[in-house]
């Protein structure tokens, strides 16, 4: 029997979505995913499109959104890139749960007291708030970004985070996550078995399972009717990138 290459996008509940976990438990899986966002592609992946969107549009100053931030090295390396770029960028993070939040806020201040401010520990409010309902007027920020958040929902929840996500965006909205394929499910297969985090085993292969592919997202956005300025990139390592622009 022929396998083919792109499985059935899998429900399959995640560990991390729980609320059972210990936090020392979480705190340590924030980390691999930290690493895994440093070293497998997850910051560049959005670092990119946002560089092409400030330089296209002029901008020395900017404002961001973060929306399911888990850890927030995300925002935290946006904003460190900004930094370096000499641009003007504030943001905002947020996440449901009380314990990312918690964690985010640790990990900034340990940065803080290394001497590291510059890499975004600074200029970074991080705030516990439900996506799906997000506390901010109409087109609040310049950008609003989610990195390995929309494949933890089903498509119709998906759909209604990114349209959520869309009314506070001024200028676009920047989904970043997994392409859904045997081969990085093959290599974070392997590399989740090295590790000793029982989530990370568990939640890193089933992560690419539940990704997405290219048309999958575009999907999404037309659903909303957003998919006229909508556009799909597959990035390095096997990482979409959702760009959905709204004029400025």
């Amino acid at each position: 029997m022929k396998v083919g290459l792109v499985p059935e996008r899998s429900y399959e509940p995640e560990l991390m979505d729980g609320d059972d976990l210990a936090y020392e438990e979480q705190a340590d899986n924030l980390r691999d995913i930290a690493r895994v966002n440093r070293w497998l592609g997850g910051i560049s992946t959005l670092r990119r499109p946002l560089d092409r969107l400030v330089r296209r549009d002029g901008l020395r100053t900017f404002t961001l959104l973060d929306v399911g931030t888990g850890g927030g090295d995300v925002p935290r390396a946006m904003l460190a890139w900004a930094r370096r770029r000499g641009l003007e960028a504030r943001a905002a993070a947020l996440d449901p749960q009380a314990h990312m939040v918690r964690f985010a806020q640790e990990d900034g201040r340990l940065e803080a007291r290394d001497g590291t401010v510059a890499n975004g520990a600074a200029g970074l409010a991080l705030l516990r708030a439900d996506g799906f309902r997000l506390p901010f007027p109409d087109a609040s920020f310049d950008f609003v970004t989610s990195s390995l958040v929309f494949h933890h929902f089903p498509e119709a929840a998906a759909a209604g985070l990114l349209a959520e996500m869309a009314r506070v965006a001024r200028r676009a909205v920047l989904v970043n996550d997994l392409e859904r394929h045997r081969v990085p499910w093959a290599v974070i297969t392997v590399l989740a078995a090295l590790g000793s985090n029982r989530i990370v085993r568990h939640d890193g292969p089933l992560s690419v399972l539940r990704g997405w592919r290219a048309h999958e997202l575009l999907t999404l956005a037309r659903s909303q009717g957003l998919g006229r300025r909508a556009r799909v990139s597959r990035l390095f390592l096997y990482r979409l990138v959702l760009v959905v622009e709204r004029g400025a």
